[in-house]
């Protein structure tokens, strides 16, 4: 059974969802190899500024000495790589093999990097953090780090470089193609339709400034998360498969023949930011996302149900970030089961893993069945 209330109304939150840990962060390290875990405690209003939006921001939460030697690490793979392809005659470039298709996440200049201590030892420092949500260990997923690099991109450059097969200065919100991770996307991400790799948050580092919003920031939908925990429930109760591909999720759009990353039936409950886009698609109308302004050393923690995408870069600099995608030891309990359903079962409930999350999933049902409440007897006396 589900122990919290599905979203009925979208909230509005005033308290911002951005911690400052200024004063916790761990001193500079000597070598890149050792660090302090984070002694930064999470408060009660924390967790509900999770609950409510589906990520959590922390500021200055990793060692600068750490984010610097990883910015190295990275630079100087880079440079053997290119050094490498050019003696081969090969060119480089956003897409190219050697930089992956987002220009860095799954390119083969990284070679050991991904799982090298240098980046992990990041991720190690903050997971303690992360375990205080999850309420449980976090076991998979944090012995290999996503060096998701966004270039310069050209801002007139008119070639469909995505999953919606639009050029990206046709895509509202600076480009901001929302998803969720471990859906099938046509198969470049090794996914099999009608599969659903969950996991339990994603969790972002950054190894570079990004105040303007315009240097690829990540964006993220307020509340999403719990609006997908509908539109599951829904696809479950129609017989599924759950994703893309089950019902009221096409597949693909019948126009742009680009695949779908998210329920349409999303956009209703975002009336107030849905911009129109340029083109021709059925599923025209994209929600507004907010956009992560992070800092060196700053982290993003965002649950797997909220959805979110990278943006265009249209500033002079590169920007280095790093994603991590722990499982918390619930949710490798569940999967160990040969039963689908349980597999799954994250999808329909979203905080059936998160112990660390009990009391305010409560304390929220409660709140949210109360106003559903005054709701129904305003519009009953208007009858």
């Amino acid at each position: 059974m589900q122990h919290h209330c599905p979203l009925l109304h979208l909230k509005t939150v005033v308290a911002t969802s951005i911690i400052n840990m200024s004063s916790s962060s761990s001193s500079p390290s000597s070598s890149s190899f050792t660090f302090q875990p984070s002694t930064i405690k999470l408060t009660k209003q924390d967790k509900i500024n999770f609950y409510n939006d589906g990520f959590l921001i922390i500021k200055n939460c990793i060692d600068k000495t750490l984010t610097t030697n990883a910015r190295r690490a990275i630079n100087m793979n880079l440079f053997n790589a290119g050094q490498h392809l050019k003696f081969n005659n090969a060119v480089t470039g956003n897409g190219s093999p050697l930089l992956g298709n987002d220009g860095g996440g799954n390119g083969a200049w990284q070679k050991d990097l991904n799982t090298s201590p240098i980046l992990l030892n990041l991720y190690e420092q903050c997971n303690p953090i992360v375990e205080q949500l999850t309420g449980n260990k976090t076991i998979g997923g944090r012995k290999f780090a996503q060096i998701a690099l966004r270039f310069p991109a050209e801002p007139h450059d008119n070639k469909p470089d995505n999953d919606w097969n639009i050029p990206d200065v046709q895509i509202p919100h600076n480009a901001w193609t929302p998803h969720l991770d471990g859906l099938y996307n046509g198969g470049s991400n090794g996914v099999k339709l009608g599969v659903v790799n969950t996991f339990t948050c994603l969790v972002g580092i950054s190894l570079s400034d990004q105040k303007s919003g315009l240097n690829g920031n990540l964006g993220v939908l307020k509340g999403s998360h719990k609006i997908n925990e509908l539109c599951f429930q829904e696809q479950l109760k129609l017989g599924g498969p759950l994703g893309p591909g089950g019902p009221n999720w096409p597949l693909k759009d019948n126009v742009s023949n680009g695949f779908i990353h998210y329920p349409p039936s999303l956009q209703k409950y975002y009336p107030k930011h849905e911009a129109k886009a340029s083109f021709n698609r059925q599923f025209d109308l994209n929600p507004k996302p907010t956009i992560v302004r992070l800092n060196e050393g700053d982290i993003v923690i965002a649950h797997f149900s909220t959805l979110h995408a990278a943006t265009r870069n249209l500033s002079s600099d590169v920007r280095y970030q790093l994603y991590f995608r722990p499982v918390c030891e619930n949710a490798v309990k569940r999967r160990r089961t040969k039963n689908k359903d349980i597999m799954s079962k994250n999808l329909i409930d979203i905080w059936c893993d998160w112990d660390g999350m009990k009391e305010i999933v409560v304390d929220n049902y409660k709140e949210e069945e109360e106003r559903r409440s005054n709701d129904d007897d305003v519009s009953s006396s208007k009858l």
